[in-house]
């Protein structure tokens, strides 16, 4: 798959460091940073910023804003610096072309996420600015090949998320990343803070999660990870369920697949989405044709959507 190309700057135009713009005129943006302006001195990239787009100069403008964005994350303006990365981002989208195939470049990455690491250390510890931004670039680096965004930019999202202790949130990024031992760490974070009873739901509910993306190997691994003696009987009736249908993906078994529904009904109906997600890995994983639904993509994001709701009420 193609890489998104980066656009060149015109020849003659050093880009490196403050060197974007004239001297004089970063000379007038750094001192009403320096004497406290930020509200002037960000309008003032806004404004040159949008001189660049007119003229097409979308290298530039990407160059200005990652700059000045990482200069006011590094005075804790989480908000000036994320609206200068909405900025970065409108440019990269003018600079690529109408290819589909075409994949984000890794300098494109390394910008984003050089700015989003700035804005999540800067400003309120769950601040949601920095989250905008980053959704935007997931959005914006979609393909065929990665329908739900680069795996570069969810592990940015999930790192963030994971060290606000966002468990939710950062599951809902960390299951692209085919990370099981990242995952397997942030699960047994996660279960600490729910009662005992409630500690193999975890297991079981991410473990459907990968099964709907045919990661079947991933779950295999974080299973693996689980520390659970699977010749036991001792093993609770969710880790049970969760080993057995990664046995029964991995070997494209319906009649296991159909058993299990039967014999631990009662465990499926302790959660609403286990049914949801039950009807996606028997479609797309099992290989079964089913009547219409939603999709995938529907079914995870109202799950993200819960999950910010529940996180932030």
């Amino acid at each position: 798959m193609k890489e998104r190309v980066q656009p060149q700057a015109p020849a003659g135009t050093d880009i490196s460091g403050g060197s974007v713009l004239p001297l004089r005129v970063q000379a007038s943006v750094d001192r009403k940073i320096d004497n406290g302006d930020l509200y002037d001195a960000h309008q003032l990239v806004r404004t040159l910023f949008f001189r660049f787009m007119a003229k097409r100069e979308t290298l530039q403008a990407v160059e200005l804003c990652r700059l000045y964005g990482l200069r006011f994350a590094g005075l804790d303006q989480e908000a000036l610096a994320v609206d200068l990365g909405m900025n970065m981002l409108t440019a990269l989208e003018a600079s690529g072309t109408e290819e589909e195939e075409t994949a984000p470049s890794e300098p494109q990455l390394d910008q984003i996420i050089e700015l989003f690491n700035a804005c999540a250390a800067a400003g309120d510890k769950k601040g949601v600015d920095k989250y905008k931004f980053i959704n935007r670039a997931l959005k914006w680096s979609r393909t065929p090949q990665a329908p739900f965004g680069h795996v570069r930019l969810h592990r940015a999202a999930a790192d963030a998320y994971w060290k606000e202790r966002r468990y939710g949130l950062c599951q809902g990024h960390l299951i692209y990343c085919r990370d099981p031992e990242a995952l397997s760490q942030m699960l047994k974070e996660w279960q600490a803070t729910g009662y005992l009873s409630e500690r193999p739901f975890f297991w079981l509910r991410l473990v459907l999660i990968l099964l709907c993306l045919r990661d079947t190997e991933t779950a295999e691994k974080l299973l693996d990870s689980s520390g659970e003696n699977w010749t036991s009987f001792e093993v609770p009736a969710p880790l049970q369920l969760a080993y057995l249908l990664v046995c029964a993906c991995k070997y494209k078994s319906g009649k296991l697949f159909d058993l299990l529904k039967q014999k631990y009904h009662l465990v499926l109906r302790r959660d609403p989405t286990f049914a949801k997600y039950m009807d996606e890995i028997e479609k797309r994983t099992i290989g079964r044709i089913q009547r219409p639904s939603t999709g995938l993509a529907s079914l995870f994001s109202s799950l993200m959507a819960g999950l910010t709701a529940d996180d932030e009420a």
